[in-house]
């Protein structure tokens, strides 16, 4: 557990902070008070990490009971983005003023499904298996999500709202008559890539146009969106300006793929398939694994019908970064899928989202299933485990089972066990009961079966 983590963890531990909204940006902890207060520190320059976790977790609370005691309403929060994560059953009721624009924020699976109490929760929508795009205020000192509850006492429908906060993301970056390009060889700097629709009887004398940024990372190409502040991971959900984006680009560079990585919060890097240091980049962010900024990490492609993760060719030093990577974010959404589904499931086998070693010593991603499980769900993973333990029985004729094998593979030779997971996100199949002996002797002449 990074620093961060466990002063999140102290924070929301403190009696008083017990209807607080708590938020971590970076190194600065922001607090929203029930009473409307709020205060903002940074605990890493207040304390000393080389103390005992005791010490340090008594100092942080007095810091916090200061803080409390001399917090003010509507007092700088000192941050880039002050976003309000929800920590209480309930989500905030600051009323928007008619100058308040609503924004889209995109975020991983797990900062949506954090947010369910109850019936209700944040408003989001899934763009990817593991990120999604919700909405927020933007008040000059806050991002505060929108939840579902306060769309219904304004008699809002979501799907009125988000193309409104897509448009008003749109509106923050439109400049008139801008007549910039993109200029494809890389260089120091920013650039503008005019995106404007002579299509659109609504555009009149005004270009849509992005400020884009063009240095290296890790000696890479690197292609990043710069405005505005706070929202440039949004632009990932506006998918009409992200294809007219990888239209231009590959104009210029016709024999890369470009790859859009929704690296944090405030970064969404554009990347290409073809360059020679793009193992050596994706190592830079697997570095930065688990910052409490991070988001996914991974390569996606843009297409007519939305987003794709885009994964190499196996065998390579960037595959098995990429997987190593793959694993770690989607393993952290699936931990939150499960804290929020066993509140409601008591009785199924919810498998989770591990990590296994083959035979040939491949580190695949796996799920589970027992005999003793009657019904459940797992996780979509590359591999499925069928297993049962021996009989303590003599008269008890069943074999013992461990087979593993591609789990795509199991789901088209036993087509009867699993249905998708309609309700799930991020995605998993429900399985009920065990296979018979029938159905094992087919699992196992296919554990070597790739496709």
């Amino acid at each position: 557990m990074d620093f961060m983590e466990w002063a999140l963890q102290v924070a929301r531990a403190h009696p008083q902070l017990q209807d607080a909204l708590i938020t971590a940006d970076g190194e600065q902890l922001s607090i929203l008070l029930n009473d409307g207060r709020t205060f903002t520190f940074r605990p890493g320059a207040l304390l000393d990490k080389n103390d005992t976790q005791a010490r340090r977790t008594e100092m942080l609370n007095q810091l916090i009971s200061i803080g409390i005691k001399h917090a003010q309403k509507d007092s700088p929060a000192g941050s880039a983005e002050k976003e309000l994560t929800a920590t209480s059953t309930n989500p905030p009721r600051r009323i928007p003023q008619a100058d308040t624009p609503v924004m889209p924020i995109v975020r991983e699976a797990g900062y949506f499904l954090r947010s369910h109490r109850g019936e209700d929760s944040m408003v989001y929508v899934p763009l990817t298996d593991f990120i999604a795009v919700g909405l927020a205020h933007d008040f000059p000192d806050t991002i505060q999500p929108i939840y579902y509850s306060q769309l219904e006492e304004e008699g809002i429908e979501s799907g009125d709202i988000f193309p409104t906060a897509v448009l008003n993301l749109r509106q923050l970056t439109t400049t008139q008559a801008l007549p910039s390009e993109f200029n494809a060889p890389p260089s120091d700097g920013a650039e503008s890539a005019d995106f404007s629709d002579p299509q659109d009887p609504d555009a009149g004398n005004f270009r849509q146009a992005l400020a884009i940024g063009i240095t290296k990372m890790a000696e890479a190409d690197v292609l990043s969106i710069l405005h505005p502040p706070n929202y440039e991971l949004s632009w990932f959900c506006d998918v009409e300006i992200m294809q007219q984006l990888a239209a231009q680009v590959s104009m210029h560079r016709p024999a890369d793929i470009p790859l859009f990585v929704p690296a944090t919060r405030t970064n969404l890097f554009i990347v290409f398939s073809e360059d020679p240091h793009l193992a050596d980049f994706f190592a830079t962010l697997a570095a930065e694994q688990g910052a409490t900024n991070a988001v996914y990490p991974l390569p996606h492609t843009i297409a007519a019908d939305g987003w794709r993760e885009w994964v190499p060719l196996p065998g390579s030093r960037l595959s098995k970064i990429l997987s190593e990577l793959r694993y770690y974010y989607r393993s952290r959404n699936y931990r939150e899928q499960l804290n929020y589904m066993e509140r409601w499931s008591s009785e199924n086998s919810l498998k989770s989202y591990d990590l296994y070693t083959t035979a040939a010593g491949e580190k695949v991603t796996a799920a589970q299933w027992n005999a003793t499980d009657e019904t459940g769900s797992v996780p979509d993973t590359e591999y499925l485990i069928f297993h049962r333990d021996p009989s303590p029985h003599p008269w008890d004729t069943e074999e013992p089972v461990h087979i593993a094998l591609q789990s795509h593979i199991a789901r088209e030779l036993w087509p009867a066990g699993f249905q998708k997971d309609e309700n799930a996100w991020p995605p998993r199949w429900e399985i009920k009961g065990f296979p018979d002996s029938a159905t094992l002797a087919k699992f196992r002449e296919a554990v070597d079966r790739i496709i």
